[in-house]
């Protein structure tokens, strides 16, 4: 991973325990996970080859603290719908519903303590995993879809929470984690 620090940030360097183990980053007064820590998660790419999204429709930040992942062929046609989506580490699902803003989605509680959440399933038929299911980097969650209001089309809303949440709109940039933090894909 190649990581530049931007001059206009304060960053500052923990080294007390926190949700992430023993060293931390904070930055703007956020807690961050450090490098290392994240290299040491073996977290997995929640896509594979050939079906490997990896261009963000929309970044985390400005109220939107999660990733829209895609896939565009050379005519600039979207085309991942359908990619199946895999667990990023090792966890339990915790949650997974249908509501109008975000379709089918699951709800997958990480071992390292983080939440991350699967946005806009078409059909609960495209989720492959139930409540209570232990995961792995190798289990299939489900397929990419564009069910919600909003969507603008196929991709994978993927978030990273620190405080269990399921659902709602709470989310904001002290409790949640730019994923491109964690992937070196996206």
């Amino acid at each position: 991973m190649c990581y530049f620090l931007n001059p206009n940030v304060t960053y500052t360097l923990l080294l007390t325990p926190l949700v992430f183990g023993t060293c931390s980053f904070v930055i703007n007064g956020k807690s961050v996970p450090s490098l290392s820590y994240v290299d040491d998660l073996n977290w997995s790419y929640m896509f594979r080859n050939p079906q490997l999204a990896t261009t963000l429709s929309n970044t985390y930040g400005n109220g939107h603290y999660a990733v829209d992942i895609v896939k565009y062929n050379s005519n600039g046609n979207n085309i991942c719908n359908g990619y199946k989506m895999y667990s990023v580490g090792r966890g339990k699902v915790v949650y997974k519903d249908n509501t109008s803003s975000t379709g089918w989605y699951v709800v997958v509680k990480l071992d390292c303590g983080l939440t991350v959440r699967y946005l806009h399933m078409d059909t609960q038929n495209d989720v492959m995993v139930n409540i209570g299911d232990t995961v792995t980097p190798s289990t299939y969650i489900g397929n990419v879809g564009s069910l919600g209001a909003g969507s603008t089309g196929p991709h994978l809303h993927f978030d990273i929470n620190n405080f269990d949440s399921y659902y709602g709109n709470n989310f904001s940039a002290s409790n949640t984690y730019n994923p491109q933090l964690f992937f070196d894909e996206i």
